[in-house]
């Protein structure tokens, strides 16, 4: 039993100093998150913005790993803290504290991966919305230059109107002198 009671101490330890790492690095991804709340209106930072939430998934992939390894050193810590007290039967409370704790920091790196994963949608929504936005304002501005173009090669106003009167007056002109 003593064995098993080292272990079990051997075990905790490990399961503490994670509890403590994952704690610092989530605090970091969640920091790093709230820099991304507003997104640039450029094509350029958007893109910038976006390569660099990729680079915080691959962060985030990577912790992974470590999380899942301090969820399996948790749960070889209460077996072996189990397996340490046969004679008590029930919860044992300090495990049940350390479980809570975990639970806490599962539950906040639930909460930053769901997060990356919304701002990684926002962001390519937006870089599709301001991409065919620019694609339609492309359109507009050939039209309108083209109109514009137009316009330029009309004759003024006053001369047309004068062209025009001088011809409906011919016209009446000739319709007097035939009536």
């Amino acid at each position: 039993t003593s064995n098993i009671y080292a272990e079990r101490l051997k075990c905790i330890e490990i399961v503490i100093n994670g509890m403590e790492d994952a704690s610092h690095v989530i605090s970091e991804f969640e920091s790093k998150l709230a820099m991304f709340t507003d997104l640039p209106n450029t094509e350029k930072g958007l893109k910038m913005v976006y390569d660099n939430l990729l680079k915080l998934e691959s962060a985030v992939g990577q912790q992974q790993i470590a999380m899942d390894q301090l969820n399996d050193d948790f749960d070889n810590a209460r077996r072996l803290t189990e397996k340490s007290r046969p004679n008590q039967r029930g919860h044992h409370s300090d495990v049940e504290r350390i479980d809570k704790e975990i639970g806490k920091l599962n539950s906040r790196w639930s909460n930053v991966c769901a997060q990356l994963a919304d701002r990684l949608k926002g962001c390519q929504a937006a870089y599709d919305l301001l991409k065919s936005y620019g694609e339609a304002k492309e359109v507009e501005d050939k039209w309108l230059d083209e109109q514009y173009g137009k316009l330029e090669t009309l004759q003024p106003v006053k001369d047309r109107a004068k062209e025009q009167l001088d011809a409906t007056r011919v016209s009446l002109i000739i319709l007097f002198v035939f009536i």
